[in-house]
């Protein structure tokens, strides 16, 4: 009988602590969904923040918005265009101004997390061309909304649900939540890199048709199999061989710096989160 009772006081014990992991596994597997659902969105004019560093980010979840609209102005841009596939969106006009369509969300949102769309654009630039490109890297350091998204949070307990349902003991769904947290583990941290020569990234950008005037391109007509997909994580630095390499993507500043080894010269990442946090793909042209 004493042999009997702690046998069934160990597998009480051992369904306790299954059943604990598994109440901070599906902690994560919450953060993540909500983290894979998040997106960050400003529509206005870019000037009154050019040197607060702060514009003020709209969190939202992408599955629950397809419409921004862009207020009636003179002029708006799209800023990192390039990084927004064309046909996953419309432009739509209205007397009341312009209404940004997202007709393929998961495509739109594929390599860029924050959209900018800046109004006014023409009045804007006119005293401050020459400070353009550092004023938009500036911005990629802002405030944010940190909430959680109801919608995105809502829709991952019903998937938890669904996971629960799937299974009769607590071992087997550990084991499909284990696999599942796994799975978006490697969303959330997979990357594409491309280093090119100009010459070479004019190549890629000719065989797309687009036009080379101002070297236009766009994410959707580069073949994924010039970038090197990447583990951000693992990524802590990229040789290159070259003294004057240009960033072609979005990267804030201050999570990089770059170092002379000899003729070449290394990019070292400071601050992987910063450093990824505005896209997914890094152009670096030599």
């Amino acid at each position: 009988m004493l042999g009997i009772g702690i046998n069934q006081t160990v597998a009480q014990s051992k369904t306790s602590s299954i059943r604990n992991t598994i109440n901070e596994l599906e902690t994560v597997f919450l953060e993540q969904e909500d983290l894979l659902s998040s997106a960050y969105v400003y529509v206005g004019d870019i000037k009154p923040f050019m040197n607060k560093n702060d514009l003020p980010f709209k969190k939202i979840d992408i599955n629950a918005l397809n419409e921004i609209a862009i207020p009636l102005s003179s002029s708006f841009r799209i800023i990192n265009k390039e990084l927004f596939p064309q046909s996953s969106y419309t432009l739509k006009k209205s007397d009341q101004g312009r209404t940004l369509i997202i007709n393929n969300p998961s495509l739109f949102w594929e390599h860029c997390r924050r959209l900018i769309i800046q109004t006014n654009f023409l009045e804007s630039v006119d005293s401050t061309i020459p400070k353009r490109k550092s004023v938009v890297k500036n911005l990629l350091k802002t405030k944010e909304e940190d909430t959680k998204s109801t919608v995105s949070i809502e829709k991952a307990k019903r998937e938890l649900k669904k996971l629960r349902n799937k299974t009769k003991s607590d071992e087997k769904y550990y084991d499909l939540l284990v696999d599942r947290i796994d799975e978006n583990d490697s969303k959330i941290n997979r990357c594409y890199v491309l280093i090119t020569s100009k010459k070479e990234f004019r190549d890629i950008v000719r065989g797309t048709g687009l036009s080379l005037h101002k070297l236009k391109w766009n994410i959707e007509n580069i073949d994924k199999s010039f970038f090197k997909e990447c583990d951000l994580r693992m990524l802590t630095e990229i040789s290159l061989k070259t003294k004057n390499p240009e960033i072609l993507t979005p990267v804030p500043t201050s999570s990089y710096r770059i170092e002379t080894c000899g003729h070449e010269r290394k990019l070292i990442i400071m601050s992987p989160t910063e450093f990824w946090k505005y896209s997914n793909c890094l152009i670096i042209q030599l």
